[in-house]
């Protein structure tokens, strides 16, 4: 009788009253690259490494999407679907074809708290939790990309308490795990939780701009992530640090890979391997300019020195303008894998956002 009563209690705790849902805003993004430099290895083949996507000199749509989304005092919504370029030549990710992008639906349960249910990020490192739209340099870092897991199916509790100048968020749920919208397709769930303090008024998911007083965010974070023939498990740090026009961007992450029931599927790894990765950031904001630069690196193999170890300097300037809808961005990618894996990859590109 009580898990009823208990249950009763939560449901009518969604209850809304009488009142249409929020109206429907358009959302649209759209990323063009130019790649005006490529430093082929080989024009025809290049090596494959991690954070190449080995682009010739042209034009590409590295990401379209478009949809809407709603939200008011209880209730938010958002429904997108587009195409992303491959992030690099490893990704296997069949990311070029149409696809739901986000689809879920949020209730204010309590003050603070919001239960959201559907496809949705996890609340799982700081740059890969910032929208695309206000990534600094129009990419993710390797170590995001390649230790991190994006978007999946689940139900995620979120709770924010404090006020305007001294705030801490929780975030936990469970997902399905297998990066699919149509279902799951094994028993094994992830599991993922996330704790942050906020200080200062500051965005700390953004890095352009000005803040009027120094802000910090810190977070700490874990997965584990039960598939079909592995199992994962991963922590994470991060941090954003804005004083006026200052943004500085730190992370680091730790995990732990292990095949399981290698006799139901192929496993990603032989035998049991720990991977790291780290980023670190800082740009800054100049009116409509924001220069930045970002240094990261990833380890797909911290007992093995060979070509799955890579780091990467990203440097380049944004001009912002129309209050943030359009930007326009140059930036030099310089790739660095081991001494005994040396790839001449460097890169060079031109990028154009527009953002409604």
């Amino acid at each position: 009788m009580y898990s009823i009563s208990l249950l009763s209690s939560l449901f009518s705790s969604f209850a809304v009253a009488e009142e249409p849902l929020p109206a429907p805003e358009p959302y649209m993004l759209v990323q063009i690259w130019g790649t005006v430099y490529d430093q082929d290895e080989d024009p025809m083949a290049d090596p494959a490494t991690y954070g190449d996507p080995e682009d010739d000199v042209g034009f590409k749509v590295r990401r379209a999407r478009f949809g809407f989304e709603g939200k008011d005092a209880g209730v938010k919504y958002a429904v997108t679907a587009g195409v992303s370029a491959p992030y690099d030549i490893n990704a296997q990710q069949n990311l070029t074809e149409f696809q739901v992008v986000d689809a879920h639906i949020g209730l204010k349960a309590v003050k603070g708290l919001w239960v959201i249910g559907g496809m949705q990020k996890l609340p799982v490192s700081r740059e890969q939790l910032m929208s695309s739209q206000e990534i600094t340099l129009s990419e993710r870092a390797v170590s995001s990309i390649w230790l991190v897991p994006n978007r999946e199916i689940g139900m995620l509790a979120d709770y924010t308490a404090g006020g305007k100048n001294l705030k801490a968020r929780i975030r936990a749920g469970v997902f399905n795990g297998n990066e699919s919208f149509l279902g799951d397709n094994n028993a094994g769930n992830l599991y993922a939780a996330r704790a942050e303090l906020v200080s200062g008024s500051g965005k700390v998911y953004q890095t352009y701009g000005s803040s009027k007083k120094p802000s910090i965010g810190i977070g700490v974070d874990y997965f584990m992530n039960n598939d079909l023939a592995t199992t994962t498990t991963s922590f994470g740090a991060d941090t954003m640090v804005r004083i006026q026009g200052l943004a500085v961007m730190a992370e680091a992450r730790l995990s732990n890979i292990k095949p399981t029931q290698t006799d139901l599927a192929d496993s990603d790894v032989f035998a049991e391997v720990d991977r790291f990765g780290y980023l670190v950031q800082l740009g800054y904001t100049i009116n409509s300019f924001e220069p930045a630069v970002r240094y990261s690196t990833y380890d797909d193999n911290q007992s093995l020195v060979d070509v799955g170890d890579v780091s990467e300097l990203l440097s380049g300037i944004n001009y912002h303008w129309r209050d943030g809808q359009l930007r326009a961005g140059a930036g030099y990618v310089v790739r660095m894998e081991t001494e005994n894996a040396v790839v001449n990859n460097n890169t060079a590109r031109l990028w154009l956002e527009a953002v409604y």
